[in-house]
């Protein structure tokens, strides 16, 4: 078949841009397959962060031709002219955000005409911060589209609702491997030598953006409930969307500022590898969620994780051997979790288990199912 993917990727930065990189490269092995991606992401007013672009000086990347602008009619007429141009049987579309859909369904319709069919990959069916104006401009997008994927059982549930009868297929998030391939030779000493974290401390790290549904806050508000010494240590490592000082006033007012690293930054591709290899686990406190690439992460490069049980999470945790699962919007049992982690050394034990797991959460295996979807789109 010949593949058009239709989604964000370099040299725009974040989880979506890599998982087209790399959902590209895995289809390739057996297809032809293109990306066209966005030439254009949020209005600059949008954009909380510093950066929409990545500047990495290593990037994780696939070749892309830059073409779509969200609010530029004239570019998804253009973007669907390239694509069935380029002769596409069909068009994997990467969603995460209403803003988009509107978009994605006009190059739809326009390759549609065509008999291009088109399928879409819901990262997100709703966003994690709702607005009054999401179903609307979802609309088009689950129109024009044939065929679905998610990777939580709960946007399984929604998107069927809201998908009139068309095929909806669960799938995963597969293990982001390519940090591990970046650095295949860094270990545990040397990353924490590279951070400047001494060797024998006991060391949590929250990884990614800052959001308000991201659940710092109930991290932060779980730490005066572990029983800590001065082994103890967290390292915030992500760009804050969010008022810092409103959680360094947390981190002051709960006494536990000494022992809490803050990096507030967007953490390029190169160094990605050093923060989750220095750690002895990664906690994600989230509130809400569908999945996350963080777990995937932390998988690929072999640490346990302790999760909150919302959206897809507890989906891809094996409680007690690859992480821990807790109640959402609890610090004590976030607390717990990480008191139990350290206290029962369950770390070495967990990190075996992750090395065993090797074949779970495959590139290889979420293709098979691209490949069965499409298949029955395009010849349905």
């Amino acid at each position: 078949m010949k593949i058009a993917i239709l989604g964000l990727a370099y040299p725009f930065r974040g989880g979506i841009a890599h998982y087209t990189a790399s959902l590209a490269g895995v289809l390739k092995k057996k297809h032809d397959v293109r990306i066209y991606s966005l030439a254009k992401q949020y209005p600059d007013l949008l954009f909380p962060g510093r950066t929409q672009y990545d500047e990495s000086e290593n990037p994780y990347r696939h070749p892309a031709e830059s073409v779509l602008e969200p609010l530029n009619p004239v570019s998804w007429k253009r973007t669907a002219d390239r694509i069935t141009g380029y002769g596409a049987d069909c068009i994997i579309m990467q969603h995460w955000n209403p803003f988009f859909a509107p978009c994605y369904a006009a190059v739809g319709f326009l390759a549609g005409r065509r008999n291009i069919s088109c399928a879409a990959e819901m990262h997100n069916v709703l966003p994690h911060e709702p607005t009054p104006l999401d179903r609307i401009l979802l609309r088009p997008l689950l129109r024009i589209s044939r065929g679905f994927m998610v990777h939580s059982r709960s946007d399984a549930s929604l998107l069927s609702t809201l998908a009139g009868g068309r095929k909806v297929i669960t799938g995963f998030h597969p293990r982001y491997d390519h940090f591990a391939r970046m650095s295949a030779s860094l270990g545990r000493s040397r990353a924490r030598e590279k951070l400047g974290i001494e060797p024998d401390k006991k060391l949590v790290l929250y990884f990614g953006l800052v959001r308000a549904y991201k659940g710092l806050e109930d991290l932060i508000a779980a730490l005066p409930l572990v029983p800590v010494d001065d082994g103890f240590r967290v390292i915030i490592a992500g760009e804050f969307y969010e008022d810092e000082k409103l959680y360094q006033r947390q981190m002051a007012e709960s006494g536990v500022q000494n022992l809490i690293r803050v990096e507030n930054r967007y953490i390029p591709d190169e160094e990605v590898a050093d923060y989750f290899r220095a750690s002895d686990v990664v906690v994600l406190p989230y509130r809400s969620a569908t999945q996350s690439g963080i777990v995937q992460i932390a998988s690929a490069l072999g640490r346990p994780v302790i999760v909150t049980r919302v959206g897809g999470l507890p989906e891809v945790v094996d409680h007690g051997r690859t992480g821990l699962v807790v109640r959402p919007n609890d610090p004590a049992a976030i607390a717990g979790a990480i008191r139990d982690f350290f206290e029962q050394n369950m770390g070495p034990k967990m990190e075996q288990n992750l090395r065993n797991n090797g074949q779970t959460f495959t590139w290889d295996e979420l293709a098979n199912l691209w490949e069965k979807l499409l298949e029955d789109i395009v010849n349905g």
